[in-house]
């Protein structure tokens, strides 16, 4: 008896069990996702106003040969034998809503699928110097940072939604995340061209917008303007490629555009002024006429940044000096 019960228990302990998984059910009938069925949307972030086409595919449904209806917000739109795509415009802002019905030789699936739209503008700036009144962007030169800030339009306040960033399609865990709106890397000494991408999500798993650019780093500039003792620096008028002047003696100042430096005069730029045999140091020049000299003279301009190696510019101009007859 006793041996009875242990074999039984036995029996009972390592005999196979069978599982039979319950598939979910809408309105009675098999969800489409235990079917093997895809949907997949072309654009798949679309824009507002996009004509976006909905494609289903499935390897274990004969689709060809089954009748699938489709609707727009639960309104009916579209129905046939083998109908496996559906097109549609994306909404301005929001979400639109895909029902899906089919009947099959397999069975009768149906499912609802969410299509967002949405756009994001992704906007960029350098952090290099630049001289005061400059107009134009901080470009991104070799050794400095390059700032990202995206700005999405999906009809949800921007600080609510997900901002995950992609460096070269590498996910950067760190810096993406809720209201993580801005992106911000250094360039390295290699000049090669780096691809940042965004996608904007209203949770962990819907991605509403996306966008991407690829920059490449230059090579910073400089520009010349002349100084006076009066009026102070001319930063209304570059010097350019000539420089005509009667004055006896006239100075010039050097601008290191782009260079990653807080201000011109910092210590790691290095600057060379050459004309003829002669060379002088400083971010400010200054030269003199000697009495009844006139002609014309070529001016080199070098800098260098002293810490960031690949920074570095020059500027060739000529000066006419003395009396124009």
């Amino acid at each position: 008896m006793k041996f009875t019960s242990f074999a039984l228990l036995v029996g009972i302990l390592f005999s196979p069990v069978l599982i039979h998984a319950q598939v979910p059910s809408i309105d009675g009938t098999e969800d489409i996702l235990a079917s093997g069925i895809i949907l997949n949307l072309t654009p798949q972030y679309p824009a507002p106003g996009d004509t976006v086409t909905a494609r289903l595919q499935s390897s274990t449904i004969d689709l060809g040969t089954a009748t699938i209806t489709w609707s727009l917000n639960k309104i009916g739109a579209k129905s046939g034998l083998g109908l496996t795509s559906f097109t549609l415009t994306a909404p301005s802002t929001g979400e639109t809503t895909i029902g899906v019905s089919i009947k099959s030789n397999q069975g009768d699936f149906t499912k609802t699928f969410t299509v967002s739209s949405g756009s994001v503008d992704l906007l960029w700036q350098g952090s290099g110097y630049t001289p005061p009144f400059y107009k134009g962007k901080t470009l991104w030169t070799h050794q400095t940072t390059l700032t990202l800030l995206a700005i999405p339009h999906v009809g949800k306040s921007a600080s609510t939604l997900i901002y995950k960033w992609y460096l070269d399609g590498e996910v950067m865990g760190q810096v993406s995340g809720t209201g993580r709106s801005s992106f911000s890397f250094t360039g390295s000494l290699l000049r090669q061209p780096r691809t940042v991408k965004v996608e904007i999500l209203t949770d962990r798993d819907t991605t509403v917008a996306s966008a991407s650019l690829t920059q490449t780093s230059i090579s910073p500039s400089l520009l010349v303007y002349e100084k006076s003792p009066l009026y102070g620096i001319s930063f209304n008028r570059e010097v350019g490629d000539a420089f005509v002047t009667t004055n006896k003696e006239f100075s010039f100042v050097g601008i290191p555009l782009f260079f990653g430096a807080l201000n011109r005069t910092a210590e790691q730029i290095v600057y060379s002024w050459a004309s003829g045999s002669d060379s002088k140091p400083g971010s400010d020049v200054t030269y003199r006429i000697p009495e009844g000299a006139s002609g014309t003279s070529l001016v080199l301009l070098e800098a260098r940044n002293s810490i960031d190696i690949t920074q570095s510019a020059q500027k060739t101009f000529s000066v006419q000096f003395g009396n124009k007859n």
